[in-house]
């Protein structure tokens, strides 16, 4: 954890206390700050999980009041409001904690500016992309542990920013960041930004596609001639992104692609590392097909993971054996079990179809369990992998909007309702090859509290019911 200096931020408001709420709130009870934590959903938050007796103290100093009515704030003695990356910062509405201190111009910041302020001499390394950027970031942070570097990951995946150990000037900290916390930064400045694809997702949150493309882009503001942008160019949108960099950025530009080799960039062509990030000097490493990182999008991720490694200054050869030792991303295209020819693939993380998408491309033979609250337009945009399929079952709110698109392509499919029918169902029809593929497409919500839970479960389901 990481203490906030009192004398920078004496009195605060953080608005919303969840995976970086709480964390940034121990922080500045810690560095003796007062602090006033509002959320809205109160009922789950569990305040004193982290540290009891620090708030039982501080709530008897009354320097922690929670949720007070509004009109009990004294707002001219504000100083700073953090807010959640969940709590909207303009659309569809912003909250009206937010309007008061826009109306009266008191900083709104992050957990990430507040990390970045306190921990001034380390490194940043931030990753952000519509899909992918869990998995870049949790390979990138493998990468410079394996080569003994100091290195923190968090942000968007793991834990808060401000969770995190303190650095000095020998450490690094690998952040995954999302459109939500990158369009509450200031004045952080990535040595490394690594921006991996755009595709629409969020909109609710950003109100259109321009908007949520401009806060991604914010990843690479305040970047200066010594810092580095990593962009893949494979899309016509990624590349017109390199472009405008190109033309108008101050960093130095590292392009990525898995379907060309790309001048000063990274490539991977065929199970093959194309590095020509030095000038005039093309190294090749053969890495073939990784069994827990399968398929097109992870050898994206790859070649970001690599990029990023190299210019932190990890020897090419170190890179290439961490990378061959990575055991994958929970729930992300992740290997349960192998029951003969039978293998079992978590990808609860495909929450939208650009995700699912990458992980029917990397398999045939499935039998694809998908549907929960669908955040898009639905699968039909997938049909083109329908031939990949064996059999779908159908779960949760999306069955019946899945059911009709592949009614229209004539492919065999069951409205299961459940996870565990489902499971219950492949088990009760002898299946013994091909891939059992838990990919939603869809958000959890409808009945299980997170992604992550419903990937724990089908982990347990599985093992429970094939491992006799």
């Amino acid at each position: 954890m990481i203490p906030i200096n009192k004398f920078r931020y004496q009195e605060v408001i953080i608005l919303g206390l969840g995976r970086s709420g709480l964390p940034a709130l121990h922080s500045l009870l810690c560095g003796k700050a007062k602090v006033i934590a509002i959320d809205d959903n109160l009922q789950n938050v569990n305040i004193g999980g982290l540290a009891g007796m620090l708030h039982q103290q501080a709530i008897s100093e009354r320097n922690l009041i929670v949720n007070p009515a509004i009109d009990q704030i004294n707002f001219k003695n504000i100083s700073a409001v953090i807010i959640s990356p969940g709590v909207p910062l303009t659309y569809p509405k912003p909250h009206t904690i937010i309007e008061k201190a826009k109306q009266l111009n008191i900083p709104i910041t992050s957990d990430i500016e507040l990390l970045y302020e306190t921990c001034t001499k380390s490194k940043y390394i931030a990753i952000t992309g519509t899909n992918g950027k869990s998995t870049t970031t949790a390979l990138t942070g493998h990468i410079l542990k394996y080569a003994k570097q100091v290195v923190q990951v968090g942000g968007n995946i793991g834990v808060g920013a401000l969770q995190l150990e303190p650095l000095d000037s020998d450490g690094i900290y690998v952040l995954e960041t999302s459109s939500f916390q990158l369009e509450l930064l200031n004045k952080v400045k990535f040595d490394i930004a690594v921006f991996l694809n755009l595709t629409p997702d969020h909109l609710d949150r950003h109100g259109d596609f321009d908007s949520y493309k401009a806060a991604k882009l914010k990843i690479f503001e305040n970047q200066k001639s010594d810092d580095y942008a990593i962009v893949s160019i494979d899309t016509l949108e990624m590349q017109k992104i390199f472009d405008y960099l190109a033309k108008y950025g101050k960093q130095k530009i590292v392009p990525l692609s898995i379907q060309k080799i790309t001048e000063n960039g990274v490539s991977i062509i065929d199970g093959v590392i194309y590095d020509n990030i030095t000038p005039g000097v093309q190294k090749e490493f053969k890495i073939k097909e990784l069994k827990r990182l399968p398929g097109e999008h992870n050898a994206q991720n790859i070649a970001a993971a690599y990029a990023a490694t190299k210019i932190n200054g990890v020897k090419e050869e170190i890179i290439v054996e961490a990378i061959k030792s990575f055991k994958g991303l929970e729930h992300r295209i992740e290997l349960v079990l192998e029951k003969g020819e039978l293998k079992f693939i978590n990808d609860s993380k495909g929450t939208n179809t650009d995700a699912t998408q990458n992980a029917l491309k990397a398999f045939n033979n499935i039998y694809w369990i998908a549907g929960g609250v669908s955040k898009d337009q639905g699968i039909e945009c997938l049909s083109h992998l329908f031939d990949r399929l064996k059999h779908v079952y159908l779960i949760g709110a999306a069955a019946p909007k899945f059911a009709e698109v592949l009614k229209k392509y004539n492919k065999p499919y069951t409205c299961a309702d459940t996870l565990k029918r489902s499971l219950e169902l492949i088990k009760e029809s002898n299946i013994n090859s091909g891939v059992v593929l838990l990919s939603p497409a869809c958000a959890s919500l409808d009945q299980w509290k997170d992604y992550e839970q419903r990937g724990n479960s089908f982990k347990e389901m599985v093992k429970e019911m094939w491992n006799d």
